[in-house]
């Protein structure tokens, strides 16, 4: 059962690393905006998503070892 889950992990990490697209910001969308650092919410929950994934990645490679 770890084993399943942590490859489910694995792919989910995957997929939100690959959809997530910080470099979004292109010459003409960057004079309008008013923030550099200005996240749509869309996009901070995607990091939140794959910072669980992270961290789930890890407890469960530690699972793995231990059991």
């Amino acid at each position: 059962m770890i084993n399943f889950l942590w490859y489910i992990f694995i792919l989910l990490l995957i997929f939100f690393i690959l959809i997530n697209n910080p470099s979004s910001i292109n010459l003409s969308n960057f004079s309008t905006q008013t923030k550099v650092m200005n996240f749509s919410s869309n996009q901070f929950l995607i990091q939140k998503f794959i910072v669980f994934s992270i961290l789930m990645f890890f407890i469960l490679t530690i699972l793995r070892v231990v059991y």
